[in-house]
């Protein structure tokens, strides 16, 4: 087998060598001075459908609160999560977890995630029915337990624009009252019994 062999500058060769084929092949280098590739290359148009491309999340561990008004929402500090996809026709699997209390007894919570234009994943429009994901009921103020609520969508951004998504918290009482993220009861009381928990958002960007 023909090969050729390149000597470095200082020390040591790379041998170049052709693969036996059954028909002559030419193949072009470069016309270019500097490193042939400097990095390692994958060709997206011939990646695979259904690999992963990318994961990023952001993790909230520290208690988070905010006094809301009824039918309104805010979005929590420290769930977001900023991507821009490798390609327009990518689509992203988005993931939350998120443990909720309320410091007003048998309190209704609803949850969704913006890209700062639009909430994703939301039911349809009905009347004055406020437009979620998910949500929980009867988030008591004074009972030591954990609200955990999970969810995951897919969604289509159809660009490669940079975007922030953020975990929303609704208000689904009549009422304003005060939600809190990562604390298992508004009491919160200092002890053995009650926990503090962990909140999270997650975005897979794979290849379609």
């Amino acid at each position: 087998m023909a090969k050729v062999r390149l000597y470095g500058e200082t020390s040591g060769f790379v041998d170049l060598k052709a693969p036996d084929v059954a028909n002559d092949v030419t193949i072009t280098l470069p016309n270019a001075t500097g490193a042939f590739a400097t990095e390692p290359y994958v060709d997206a148009a011939v990646a695979s459908a259904g690999g992963l491309v990318a994961v990023k999340s952001a993790n909230l561990t520290s208690v988070f609160s905010a006094s809301v008004a009824s039918g309104a929402n805010t979005a929590v500090t420290g769930l977001a999560v900023t991507h821009a996809t490798a390609d327009a026709a990518n689509d992203l699997l988005v993931t939350v977890s998120i443990g909720i209390a309320s410091d007003t007894s048998r309190a209704r919570v609803g949850f969704a995630v913006s890209d700062g234009s639009n909430f994703l994943f939301v039911g349809d429009a009905d009347g004055s029915r406020l437009r979620i994901t998910s949500g929980a009921n009867d988030v008591a103020a004074a009972d030591d337990y954990d609200n955990q609520i999970s969810f995951s969508f897919v969604h289509s951004p159809g660009s490669t624009t940079s975007t922030t998504y953020t975990v929303h918290l609704f208000n689904l009482n009549p009422g304003t009252q005060t939600m809190f993220v990562n604390k298992t009861s508004g009491s919160d009381g200092n002890s053995t019994y009650v926990g503090r928990g962990a909140s999270s958002i997650i975005i897979q960007e794979v290849k379609v």
